[in-house]
């Protein structure tokens, strides 16, 4: 990435809804029996998380880009307690293989990179859009992940780390633009870069949209992508906002629920504890 990039990313903002209320429980659709696959969860409980960022961690990243410190304004957040209601998160994003189960039983279109060379059952899905995902999470009785659901899953509850694994950037832990390899992989590569309850894949291989959104279009996306500078982009508290919600070839999504799981309308479902 360009350092005028890079400039340009310090420019997003997360919005402040830290007073919002807990997400309302989605009505559980029937059950249908047309597909047949296994999705892994991790309960994460209720309780606070520490949201924001360190401003030293902060300035010692601007520094290695060597950006002037005025960027803080940008690129901190506001440290707070964020209290989180229960849920449930798949543990990698939504697969090829998770999403074909959906086209199956609905009829709707493939994404448009449908088997391109390379392409394994295993990849995350992409070339999907907001809308798409929010149709996948309904038609699974599930939904897209708030910002802060996704930022407490991947950061855990007991400090203000920058990455899943820690402050220190690391590319050997995700698929990044560090890396130069230039393309996805499939999901669960990098078990090294877990987060603290066993959330993987939460840096790096696709951006994946959240169900927040703003009244002028924009969507929320967390984590960064293969082809994006994850040092930056990866930071757990940094959102990037995508204009309309369009789909890419980095864009993927995982999915929380707030009903156990077990009760989803198809396929098999594991559940695991904080590992």
């Amino acid at each position: 990435m360009l350092l005028g990039e890079i400039r340009a990313a310090l420019q997003y903002t997360v919005p402040d809804s830290s007073g919002a209320a807990p997400t309302p429980v989605p009505a559980r659709p029937p059950r249908v029996q047309a597909a047949h696959f296994t999705v892994e969860w991790i309960h994460v409980p209720e309780g606070h998380y520490k949201a924001g960022s360190d401003p030293s961690c902060m300035r010692a990243l601007l520094k290695r880009f060597g950006l002037p410190e005025d960027n803080l304004r940008v690129l901190c957040h506001e440290i707070r307690e964020v209290w989180v209601p229960e849920f449930w998160i798949t543990r990698f994003p939504v697969t090829n293989e998770l999403y074909e189960a959906f086209v199956r039983d609905t009829g709707r279109a493939l994404p448009r990179n449908w088997g391109a060379p390379g392409q394994v059952p295993s990849h995350p899905v992409v070339w999907i859009g907001w809308t798409e995902a929010r149709e996948f999470a309904e038609w699974l009785g599930c939904e897209l992940t708030t910002i802060y659901e996704w930022e407490k899953a991947a950061r855990g509850c007991d400090d203000l780390r920058c990455y899943p694994w820690g402050d220190q950037f690391d590319k050997a832990r995700c698929r990044c633009a560090e890396d130069k390899i230039g393309c996805i992989a499939p999901v669960g590569t990098y078990p090294a870069g877990d987060s603290p309850y066993g959330v993987s894949d939460m840096v790096g291989n696709v951006l994946e949209w959240t169900k927040d959104h703003r009244s002028d279009g924009y969507v929320a996306a967390k984590g960064g992508a293969f082809d994006m500078t994850c040092e930056v982009y990866g930071l757990i508290h940094f959102t990037a906002w995508v204009q309309d919600g369009f789909p890419d070839e980095d864009r993927g999504f995982r999915l929380v629920s707030h009903v156990d799981p077990g009760h989803l309308r198809v396929g098999t479902h594991v559940i695991r504890e904080r590992f």
